[in-house]
């Protein structure tokens, strides 16, 4: 059975460790996909890998990084985010002969998923009246003052 890149057999790990750095299919990974997250680009990994205490204990560490095409919360429009796993490090105890990272790696991926996602930190969002993309174009509805938004409801709310 051939192997993929985050498959290693640990009888090929020379004693003073060895690097992974490829493009990787993110499709290995299973990382979900919904109306916010459409689709995965190639994961890019640079790994160190290194085998501690006579071939028992497996050190990984490095980052890896995967443009993930998505939908801003705010204004509805597709874009491209960059996911990084900035600081990998697992440390595996009796490892087997055939270490599989794909999991390892999809966790570290999934904990940089956004809680918010956004186009731009500046993006404005649609307009609740007409549902312009005030990012694009201005808003051409017109919005009585009546003092019904949700901010001057709260203003004259008496606590007493």
């Amino acid at each position: 059975m051939p192997l993929h890149p985050l498959q290693i057999n640990k009888f090929h790990i020379p004693e003073f460790g060895m690097k992974i750095e490829d493009e990787i299919d993110s499709s290995i990974m299973g990382l979900p996909t919904s109306y916010r997250e459409k689709s995965y680009g190639p994961m890019q990994a640079k790994l160190d890998v290194s085998l501690l205490d006579q071939m028992d204990t497996l050190l990984i560490r490095g980052h890896v990084s995967v443009d993930m095409q998505c939908n801003c919360d705010r204004c509805n429009s597709d874009f491209t985010h960059l996911l990084e796993s900035e600081e990998i490090c697992h440390h595996i105890e009796n490892c087997p002969d055939i270490i599989d990272l794909t999991e390892y790696i999809r966790e570290d991926i999934l904990l940089t998923f956004p809680q918010h996602y956004l186009c731009s930190d500046d993006c404005q969002g649609l307009c609740s009246g007409c549902g312009a993309n005030l990012n694009k174009e201005s808003c051409q509805c017109s919005k009585p003052d009546n003092g019904g938004s949700f901010d001057n409801i709260l203003d004259n709310l008496n606590f007493d």
